[in-house]
């Protein structure tokens, strides 16, 4: 919410490519005048696994009624209110972060992943002078998604102008 952390809408906002989610973020900020941006891919993956380094963002375990994806639907694959699965729910109280929309974050695709040396989590965001064809990492699972693609740890990449009927984007904002 606008007095929050973490911006999430009541339902995904899909079909979204990396650039029309960057210039949402921007458009939101200025409209605020909070600085919200997409999240890095390491700010991302501990929003989901927390501390204690969980596989998914309620723990451990899993039941597909627990997320919005692939087996939780008896019928038309859809994706749902935000709140309608409550256990897919982080430590840190953010929904969604399993199923529903896989989520865009800043970083450039790199094999090796989105960690420092230090292991810090810093608020740097991606290179703006990166070209039309760079990969960025998306972060999370969809609606269309199986149990696999789930867990708080699982990436994968897509060209940055790529959009897909389960691909959203969140916003952040540093903590002053």
């Amino acid at each position: 919410d606008a007095d929050g952390d973490i911006w999430e809408p009541d339902y995904p906002v899909t079909m979204v490519d990396w650039y029309a989610a960057q210039a949402y973020g921007a458009w939101f900020a200025s409209r605020t005048g909070k600085p919200w941006r997409l999240p890095r891919e390491l700010e991302w993956e501990k929003a989901a696994r927390g501390v204690d380094g969980r596989a998914y963002p309620w723990g451990d375990g899993f039941d597909a009624s627990w997320a919005c994806m692939k087996e939780s639907h008896s019928g038309r694959l859809l994706p749902s209110v935000v709140d309608t699965y409550p256990v897919d729910e982080s430590p840190y109280g953010v929904r969604g972060m399993a199923g529903n929309s896989v989520d865009w974050c800043a970083d450039v695709y790199t094999p090796q992943g989105g960690g420092s040396p230090s292991l810090r989590i810093d608020a740097i965001e991606a290179p703006a002078d990166v070209g039309h064809d760079a990969y960025r990492v998306l972060r999370g699972g969809g609606w269309f998604n199986v149990a696999t693609e789930l867990g708080a740890a699982h990436r994968r990449y897509l060209d940055a102008s790529y959009r897909g009927f389960d691909l959203g984007f969140r916003l952040v904002r540093s903590c002053p």
